[in-house]
This record gives structure tokens, C-alpha cells and sequence, in this order.
């Protein structure tokens, strides 16, 4: 690591404006201290973030730290995905998944100074294509999960003023209160199974998950996943149970096992996802998709394992998943 783009984003996170600065100078202060050159770009919008990081790219930068939470990772992939330059995170976010499953805490400073001694591994990356708001499919890249169903419906209610006002909290209180109150409409899933087997589900929700700890109170969603894995461990929720969901996210919670055969948790490298024919037209536009938190559209939804890879800056200290 030589030549570094400190990518900041002013919107993630809790901390006031001034503070933040301070942070960025001082995360500054720490590569430059181990020999490392430094720039620091502050986009104003998403698409502004990655057409600077693939300006960085074209430029010669050998890495991109993506400071902020699991939002600033996603806007850099799209960049970086099949290139040779790295990607690091420095946690200045609200949920900070990718950082928690990396071992590196909230910590910024901490985070520097352990991408002073880090190596680079290739991530394989998921990817979703889907229908745009308007109407026309459209892809991204995603590494920590992609969500239909539930979830991205939580993503479209949670207002970003909500989010920066709450954190993580209002994440979790958006989710009890949804599931109290969402209809849950099915919705069927494609897939072929690690053995081979093609099967079909109507679910209310599918993840895509590739995280092994995201952190928090939750952190175990899908114990099977992980990076180093070149697959998605996936939830298909075949129910509308509130009781269910209820049961399932206590497991999780918890640490222990369940047995539902309602929810099912399965690998895979491929799946799509489409309206049930014979559901009405208002029922289908409640369906919604994300990928790493990010709210992108609606059905059709095709997620898979992409043959694009990013190269992921890691701990030295911190074990594989």
C-alpha cells in the first residue's frame, strides 16, 4: 500500500460534521506517519463517489479505503470490482458490517493502522440485476447480502433522516415495527441447490447472504456464510408467519438452533426471483430489493455469484471466516 484514496462519506454515521474532519485528518495523519501517500476525496452524491473512485483507479491509486459504513463500501465495489486495486474500509458508519466481519471494531484510527500491516485477498462478489424504478433492468454489485422481500421493504420505510438520528437502533425498530404490520405477499424463487437440484418456492423473503458476522445484536444471520466461501448461504422464508419471523430472528439473537421447515437455509450460486402470475399487480409493486442496505427496485431479480472479484485489504491478525 503506497498510494491511498481516503473516500469520505459526510452522510454515514452519527458524529457532527466537525468531528468527522478531525477523524479523516487524523486517519490521514496515521497512513502518511507509516509512509503511505494520501488523498482525501468527499463526493456530494453516490454516483459522484464512484465515478471518483474509478478517476482513483485510471490514476494509479493501489488502494481505496472506504470510509464510512456498509453504504461507502457498495458505491466503491461498483468501481472496483474486477480491478486490481484494493479496498479497505475505516468504520464511520451506522451498522459497519463489512468492518465487524474484517475484525477491525469501529475504531477509525485503529482501522488505519491495521491496513499499515494488512495483506489483499480476492473477494468473489455477488451480483443483482433488477428492475429500476424506472423500468429498466439495472445491476449492481453487492458483498455483504442482497434482500427481496421484507428486508428492502424495512430499507424503503427507513427514512436517511431516521437512520442518522437513530443508527443502527432505528434499523432494528423499523424492523418490529414492519413486522407487525407488513401483509408479507409471496413471491417465487428459482434455484439450484448445491447438489444440483433446481428447485421453486413462493416466499415472502429470500436473503442472499455472503457475511459471516455482521455485528451487532444479529451477528451470526447465516452461520454458513463467508467470504472466503464462492457461494451464498440463502434464507427463504416459505411463510407469512409473523411468529415465525419473530421465532427465527430470536434464534438468531440467541445463538440457538431452530427447526422450522418454513425457513430454510441453503447455498447456492444462483437464484430468481418473480412475481406469482396470479397475484394482483399492487401486491407485486410491494416487492422490493437491496443489496448491501441499499434500496435498488423491484421484481424481476436475478442475484448471483458474479466472476467479477474485488480485492479485499485484511488484518493480518484476523483469522479467515
Amino acid at each position: 500500500m503506497r498510494k491511498v484514496l481516503l473516500l469520505h462519506n459526510p452522510q454515514s454515521g452519527r458524529q457532527r460534521h466537525s468531528r468527522r474532519i478531525a477523524t479523516i485528518e487524523s486517519v490521514r495523519d496515521v497512513l502518511r506517519h507509516g509512509g503511505v501517500e494520501v488523498d482525501i476525496v468527499t463526493p456530494d452524491t453516490p454516483n459522484a463517489a464512484a465515478a471518483t473512485v474509478r478517476s482513483a483507479v485510471s490514476a494509479e491509486i493501489d488502494t481505496v479505503l472506504a470510509c464510512g459504513g456498509d453504504g461507502t463500501v457498495h458505491q466503491a465495489l461498483q468501481a472496483l470490482a474486477g480491478t486490481d486495486t484494493a479496498l479497505g474500509v475505516i468504520p464511520m458508519g451506522t451498522a459497519n458490517a463489512l468492518a465487524n466481519d474484517l475484525g477491525l471494531g469501529r475504531d477509525p484510527l485503529r482501522a488505519a493502522r491495521l491496513a499499515l500491516d494488512s495483506r489483499i485477498r480476492p473477494v468473489r462478489l455477488g451480483k443483482l440485476t433488477y428492475l429500476s424504478s424506472t423500468n429498466v433492468n439495472d445491476s449492481r454489485f453487492f458483498i455483504l447480502a442482497a434482500g427481496v422481500g421484507l428486508d428492502a421493504a424495512m430499507f424503503y420505510q427507513l427514512a436517511a433522516a431516521a437512520k442518522q438520528q437513530l443508527g443502527v437502533m432505528g434499523y432494528y425498530l423499523e424492523a418490529f415495527r414492519q413486522w407487525g404490520r407488513q401483509k408479507y405477499p409471496f413471491f417465487e424463487v428459482e434455484f439450484q441447490d448445491l447438489n444440483g437440484t433446481r428447485r421453486k418456492e413462493r416466499v415472502t423473503q429470500v436473503l442472499a447472504v455472503r457475511l459471516n458476522n455482521f455485528g451487532g445484536i444479529i451477528k451470526r444471520l447465516a452461520p454458513g456464510a463467508g467470504l472466503d466461501r464462492s457461494d451464498m448461504q440463502l434464507i427463504l422464508f416459505k411463510t407469512k408467519s409473523r411468529f415465525r419471523y419473530l421465532r427465527f430472528i430470536a434464534s438468531r439473537l440467541f445463538g440457538r438452533e431452530w427447526h422450522d421447515r418454513y425457513i430454510e437455509l441453503v447455498h447456492s450460486t444462483a437464484l430468481c426471483c418473480r412475481k406469482i402470475e396470479e397475484a394482483s399487480s399492487a401486491a407485486s409493486l410491494r416487492i422490493y430489493t437491496e443489496a448491501d442496505g441499499e434500496l435498488l427496485g423491484g421484481l424481476p431479480v436475478e442475484i448471483e455469484i458474479a466472476d467479477e472479484s474485488v480485492q479485499l485489504l485484511t488484518p493480518q491478525a484476523v483469522r479467515k471466516n
